[in-house]
This record gives C-alpha cells, sequence and structure tokens, in this order.
C-alpha cells in the first residue's frame, strides 16, 4: 500500500484524487449553489400578474408583503417628451381631468422645483365615504439615461401644525385620510419622440371598503388615469 504525502502544516495525509475532484468541480459546485440561491431569491418575490391590456395600456398587479391590498403598474408609450409630462402632473389643478375620481386638488407647498406637497380627495361611490391624501412629490434626473423618476410618499400630517389657509381647509376635512401611498411614475425615452410611461403604485385606502370595490380600482385606477394621461399631453407640449 503505498503512503499518502503528509501535509507539511498539520502532518496528515493528503488524498491526491480528493484534491483533483476538489480542483475541478469546486467551481461548478459553487455555480450552482448561485443559481439555487438566486432562483430561490426570484421565487420568494411576488411576481407582476397581467390583468388588463387595451388600447396599449397595459396594466398588472402583485401581492405586497405584510398588506391584503395589491399593487398595481400600469405600462403606456406615449409621443410627448418627458418635460411635458412633468408639466402635467406638476399642474395638480388638472387633476380631475385625467385621474381617475379625483376630486378637490391643491397644491400645499412647493417645496422646491423638484419637490412638492400635494392634496387630493377620491370620489368614492355611494354609499362609500370619499378618501383623501397628503403626498409628497420628489422628481429625479439620470443625466446618463435621461430617465425621469416621479416618487410618491404619504404625509398624512403634514398639515396637522400649519396655519396656512389651504392646510387648515384640509384640516377640516371629513374624508377617510389614505395612510399607505407609496410608488412612482418613471419616464422613459423611447426615441422619435416617445416616452415609455411606467406606473407603480400601493395603495391602503383605509376604513370598510367591500373587496369588488377595491378589486376594480386597482385596475380601473391606472388604467383609466393612462388613458386620461394619453388624451390631454397635447395641452402641455411645446
Amino acid at each position: 500500500m503505498t503512503d499518502l504525502p503528509a501535509n507539511p502544516k498539520n502532518g496528515l495525509q493528503q488524498d491526491p484524487q480528493r484534491d483533483v475532484f476538489m480542483f475541478r468541480y469546486t467551481p461548478i459546485l459553487a455555480l450552482l449553489f448561485s443559481i439555487f440561491t438566486s432562483v430561490k431569491i426570484l421565487a420568494a418575490e411576488p411576481q407582476w400578474e397581467s390583468v388588463k391590456n387595451e388600447d396599449g395600456i397595459h396594466i398588472y398587479l402583485r401581492d405586497v408583503s405584510g398588506s391584503d391590498i395589491q399593487a398595481f403598474k400600469g405600462e403606456v408609450k406615449i409621443q410627448s417628451s418627458i418635460e411635458s409630462l412633468l408639466a402635467l402632473l406638476l399642474d395638480e389643478e388638472s387633476c380631475p381631468e385625467w385621474v381617475y375620481q379625483c376630486i378637490e386638488p391643491a397644491v400645499v407647498e412647493r417645496v422646491s422645483e423638484d419637490e412638492h406637497i400635494f392634496y387630493q380627495a377620491n370620489d368614492m361611490p355611494f354609499p362609500s365615504t370619499n378618501r383623501d391624501v397628503l403626498f409628497r412629490m420628489r422628481i429625479t434626473e439620470d443625466p446618463t439615461t435621461k430617465v425621469a423618476t416621479v416618487y410618491f410618499e404619504n404625509t398624512a400630517d403634514y398639515c396637522k401644525k400649519k396655519d396656512s389657509l389651504v392646510c387648515k381647509k384640509i384640516n377640516r376635512s371629513e374624508y377617510v385620510r389614505i395612510q399607505t401611498f407609496t410608488g412612482f411614475y418613471q419616464f422613459t425615452p423611447a426615441g422619435n419622440g416617445w416616452t415609455h410611461v411606467t406606473w407603480e403604485q400601493h395603495i391602503e385606502p383605509g376604513g370598510n371598503l367591500p373587496n369588488w370595490l377595491v378589486n376594480s380600482l386597482l385596475v380601473d385606477i391606472p388604467f383609466n388615469s393612462l388613458k386620461g394621461m394619453v388624451a390631454l399631453i397635447s395641452r402641455y407640449q411645446k
């Protein structure tokens, strides 16, 4: 029987066949482990499910961890510049003309050129109580890709310690205040004067609303709003 060579560090015998196996197959094992881990992570993340594709507008829904209300995503390609689309979003007074069920919009504060506090209410069908929301809008732009992203962040208590006329009116509101309101618009240049619009949003309307109404709104809000955006954008094009 041939003696195995000793490891100079610990005096133990080495197995050449084992070393060859480890040398040859360690990269493969590492790759398999990486693939398995990636698949496991993807499987754990809720996937978007297509629920409507009509008039060039595509609507998706997906589950949100810790919430009974799904998030929605709407996509559409619009013949418009990004500047015109941003002008439409910043014109809060036009909200009822294109955002589904929007009523009583108001500019609460223009914090800066790229940050604004807006208020709007949502006209809910009888006998449900109307909802309202206070939110911060922040605009960012990637200088390389020219992609503009408009983030929405809930600021439900923004007016509590404010004494401006608009905040006084908001503080007297008897509507149900939305507490969960997060999402974004993303405007991506698509060439030849076109822009790809993506809108992702998660809203919890609060109170007691029937499931059929909530489920219908998750599709109706993005679909009808993006349809309204397409119809109104020509007003803002230079």
